[in-house]
């Protein structure tokens, strides 16, 4: 499994971080999230809440990641007690 995620020709003019109606779907891969995240092309994202305490497991982020300002937008709770949390991007004062 690669370590490293290369963005190369992601960052352009009229590619996915412009206004545009590009749109990309991530499940499960931390590694792939944590790149897309530290280079700002993330506008929303959907967080799966288990009702489970494994009490150990991978990180979501890597250790040393910038913190990033969410605003809430939705929660929906399912059946079996899983929490779909929306969040979105908001712009932040922190240096």
């Amino acid at each position: 499994m690669a370590e490293h995620v290369s963005l190369d020709g992601m960052i352009q003019p009229g590619g996915p971080n412009e206004d545009s109606d590009y749109a990309l779907l991530v499940c499960g891969s931390a590694t792939l999230t944590s790149a897309l995240l530290e280079q700002g092309l993330v506008d929303e994202a959907v967080l799966a809440v288990y009702p489970l305490l494994l009490g150990r497991g991978k990180p979501c982020f890597p250790d040393g990641a910038d913190p990033r300002d969410l605003a809430l937008v939705g929660s929906t709770a399912t059946p079996s007690g899983v929490l779909l949390n929306t969040y979105r991007r908001v712009e932040s004062a922190r240096t």
